[in-house]
């Protein structure tokens, strides 16, 4: 009979646990799996200096391409068809060295210290505060010329909308004088960029070079 209502006692925890919390038990687990998304990036700070298996090194490898700059602050999203269309392969945006004096010249510098160059002005609409744009991009470390993440290798360009503080500043400011299909290089400094926070491979107060792609424009 004991063991009759140890069965019972067990049965009955889980919705008594329910009840307390006043959420079912799946949705507490997808609480708990959000927040392990949030806390992605501390984790993979810490990941240098531990033993890690193989399958954690790819999720960790995998939690990157969704928090590295400049999207830091906001998820990737779904890709409609549209932003597909007309985007370039991404060769343009390759390099494999430091950056020369000569790649450094012909760029206008706004009030705040950005810096660009059009590559491909562009034909279609210039975005306004707020819309939703997507963008290719390919982002280097302007000292040592290092690539630190790149959405055409991901296949996929970030979707966010534009000057409402979801990516760095250097970003919103560039991107809301762009117009759809073109092609700039900015030089973004680090108070325009992530200032004096180490971000993974991005040291403290680096000065970043990016290879921006207008794509389109939509939620």
């Amino acid at each position: 009979m004991k063991n009759v209502w140890v069965f019972l006692l067990l049965l009955t925890l889980p919705a008594a646990f329910a009840f307390h919390t006043g959420a079912p038990l799946p949705l507490r687990v997808q609480s708990a799996a959000r927040a392990g998304v949030n806390r992605a990036l501390p984790v993979l700070a810490q990941s240098n200096s531990e033993s890690l298996d193989s399958k954690t090194s790819r999720r960790n490898a995998a939690a990157w391409a969704l928090t590295l700059a400049p999207l830091m602050l906001a998820p990737q999203q779904s890709i409609s068809a549209r932003s597909k269309r007309g985007a370039s392969n991404g060769k343009w945006a390759q390099r494999y060295d430091e950056f020369s004096e000569e790649e450094l010249e012909g760029f206008t510098e706004t009030d705040s210290g950005l810096q660009y160059k059009d590559v491909e002005e562009g034909t279609g609409a210039t975005p306004k505060k707020g819309d939703g744009v997507y963008a290719h991009y390919a982002g280097y470390l302007l000292d040592s010329g290092n690539v630190f993440d790149s959405s055409y290798e991901r296949g996929k360009p970030l979707q966010f909308a534009v000057g409402t503080g979801r990516v760095i500043k250097g970003w919103d400011e560039a991107l809301l004088s762009m117009k759809v299909g073109g092609r700039r290089i900015l030089i973004i400094p680090s108070a325009l960029g992530y200032g004096g926070k180490a971000v993974g491979p991005i040291p403290p107060n680096s000065d970043l070079v990016f290879y921006v792609e207008l794509v389109s424009l939509g939620s």
